[in-house]
């Protein structure tokens, strides 16, 4: 589970903030505007994470197929 407390998740959130605003200005001046698009739904999920009630345990082992 995320801690949404935790520095490291608060770290998160500046650079998802960050690349926010990245994707935004470079929609704005139409670079690469489907790429953009892209990146800002990657990073509406990566924020919402730590909402998630749902997250996979990351701590569990992987199961071998």
């Amino acid at each position: 589970m995320i801690d949404p407390h935790s520095l490291t998740w608060k770290t998160v959130l500046k650079f998802i903030e960050s690349e926010r605003q990245d994707c935004i200005d470079f929609l704005i001046a139409d670079r690469e505007s489907e790429r953009q698009r892209g990146a800002l739904i990657i990073l509406d999920k990566l924020e919402r994470l730590a909402a998630d009630e749902t997250q996979p345990d990351i701590t569990a082992p992987l199961k071998s197929v």
